[in-house]
Parts: C-alpha cells; sequence; structure tokens
C-alpha cells in the first residue's frame, strides 16, 4: 500500500526534505523532529496560510501520521494499493472508493490556503490519481 498524506509545512521547508548526492539529508532542509524516511513524491501548492504552506506527499505505508511531533497536524492521510479504482453505478454515483481514509480531508483547513472562488479539491498530481473530495471520504 501506499500512503497519500496532505500536510502544512512552514515555507522553508515546502520543498520536501532535500537530500545530498550520498543520499543523506541536507542539514536545515527539514523541520527538526518531523519524520522524512519513506517520503517518495512531494507536491508543494495553494498559497501559505498561518505561516504555513499546504503540501500533497507520497509515503510508505507505515509513515508514523498517528506519532507527529507536536505543532504537526496532517490535513487528510489516503491508503492506496496502487491498483484498485473508484466504482460507479450507471448514474454515475461512486458506490465503491479506491482508497482507505486514514484520515478525511478537513474542508476548512485545506481552503485556507486558497483563493474563496477555488474550486475544493486535491489532485492527486504524484501519479495522475483521481481527485480526492470531501463528498467520498
Amino acid at each position: 500500500m501506499t500512503k497519500f498524506i496532505t500536510l502544512r509545512v512552514p515555507p522553508a521547508f515546502s520543498s520536501g526534505p532535500q537530500f545530498d548526492e550520498d543520499g543523506a539529508l541536507v542539514p536545515g532542509s527539514w523541520p527538526a523532529g518531523l519524520p522524512y524516511e519513506g517520503i517518495k513524491g512531494w507536491h508543494q501548492h495553494g498559497s501559505s496560510a498561518q505561516g504555513l504552506r499546504l503540501c500533497d506527499f507520497v509515503a510508505e505505508d507505515d509513515w508514523p501520521i498517528d506519532d507527529l511531533p507536536g505543532g504537526w497536524r496532517a490535513t487528510a492521510s489516503n491508503m492506496w494499493d496502487m491498483q484498485k479504482q473508484h466504482e460507479y453505478d450507471e448514474d454515475g454515483n461512486l458506490i465503491s472508493y479506491a482508497y482507505d481514509t486514514e484520515i478525511p480531508m478537513n474542508q476548512g483547513d485545506y481552503m485556507k490556503h486558497y483563493p474563496d472562488d477555488t474550486e475544493f479539491k486535491v489532485h492527486h498530481v504524484y501519479a495522475g490519481w483521481h481527485d480526492l473530495t470531501e463528498e467520498v471520504v
């Protein structure tokens, strides 16, 4: 399984953890105490709000979302086996969700990073996945 997480981080770290040519974490590129092991893909989007920037990332399924240091809170987390797809009935209504929701998307937290007229939606840019919306969590 792969885990897809939405997290708010200070703008200085919004490009994700950075590594040197030997694979070691570049000092100062990632907040102390926030896990970076197992992160496989990163995408920042939206604008800064309350001093934080909204980011989506792909991580190993055992990334410790339940054990984040104080002050850190994920806005959403979903698991995907990289195969299962959404299923719809003949009227186009969603009947089976491809993701296992670990933390439901918080629309209020998400929308703080976008203009008021922005449609509420998360794009899975890392692998071209389907959108995640509040209605299907």
